[in-house]
């Protein structure tokens, strides 16, 4: 009887720990592929949002729709004022001059130097900055990395819960 025991002490340790390591490479794998995933999706936004802004933003600066004194968008189109969670933006020169910004992009940490199409990372924020329009203006579209880590814990805490509840039942079984 004592040796029946004992292979069946092996064999739930066995299959349970088995289960236990697969679970824990499930969740490990899916981690990785939600975040690199969801990076991937935002950074396509931005981009695409730049890509749409510059023209109106550059037609913005043509009309006079700046404050001359602080370079801030009048009217509908600024930021709330509030960086760690706005999407920002700076519309700058050749040289990186911000010609034109949105009220969110007062507190936000942007690039700096000249710009160069392509992504690049600050502090508080990813950025995408266009190529230059045919006026020699670039826009630096920015999204809070603070809340891209908040919507990365909530997608993985939305997926974590359900796979907590599974190991009780796995177990049972």
């Amino acid at each position: 009887m004592s040796e029946h025991r004992t292979l069946v002490g092996r064999l739930v340790l066995m299959i349970g720990g088995g289960f236990l390591l697969i679970w824990l490479l499930a969740v490990a794998a899916t981690t990785i592929v939600l975040g690199s995933e969801q990076r991937e999706m935002l950074d396509i936004e931005l981009r695409e949002t730049a890509d749409l802004l510059l023209p109106v933003l550059s037609n913005a600066y043509d009309q006079g729709l700046v404050d001359p004194d602080t370079n801030l968008v009048t009217g509908p189109i600024g930021a709330s004022g509030q960086p760690d969670e706005d999407l920002v933006f700076a519309l700058v020169d050749s040289d990186g001059g911000v010609v034109l910004m949105s009220g969110g992009a007062l507190g936000a940490d942007l690039p700096s130097g000249p710009p160069v199409a392509g992504y690049a990372f600050t502090d508080t924020h990813a950025f995408y900055t266009t190529p230059p329009d045919g006026a020699g203006l670039s826009l630096r579209f920015g999204d809070p990395l603070a809340e891209r880590r908040e919507a990365f814990r909530e997608s993985l805490f939305a997926f974590g819960i359900p796979m907590l509840a599974l190991l009780p039942l796995a177990f049972l079984l």
